[in-house]
């Protein structure tokens, strides 16, 4: 089975993906939060957003992790944040692939740098290994 997770900084979007094979969707959504450490707390006075477009997209299909946070497995809750796994499951469960967008989830820590992080199993994990075997009656 995949590790399927990324962590994206404002303002930046996540791009979910499944795309194992033709019928690849996204199953279930085991973790997702939106915040930002204690670490960014301490620095949140001197940041700022820098004009311009920041609108990328990230996309991970993969076994990835990713940021300095190293989170990939590790679901941990931001010091300050929202749990957003209901809200994203109920966006995205069944698609192929998901645009996320840190807009989508408010601003749970005004005046702090946030991350949102997501967990994803994709329908060809469960396909796969760890997948439990048909029952013989």
């Amino acid at each position: 089975a995949g590790l399927h997770c990324c962590s994206v900084p404002e303002p930046q979007s996540l791009l979910l993906a499944c795309e194992a094979n033709l019928g690849d969707s996204i199953a279930s959504v085991p973790f997702a939060a939106y915040g930002s450490d204690a670490a960014d707390l301490r620095s949140s006075g001197s940041s700022s957003s820098g004009g311009g477009s920041s609108r990328s997209s990230i996309s991970s299909s993969g076994t990835a992790g990713s940021g300095s946070s190293g989170f990939c497995g590790r679901d941990v809750a931001p010091a300050c944040g929202a749990n957003v796994q209901q809200a994203v499951e109920a966006r995205c469960v069944g698609s192929r692939q998901c645009l996320l967008s840190s807009g989508d989830f408010g601003d749970p820590c005004p005046g702090a740098l946030k991350e949102l992080h997501v967990r994803w199993v994709c329908s060809s994990d469960l396909a796969g290994a760890g997948a439990a075997p048909p029952s013989v009656a």
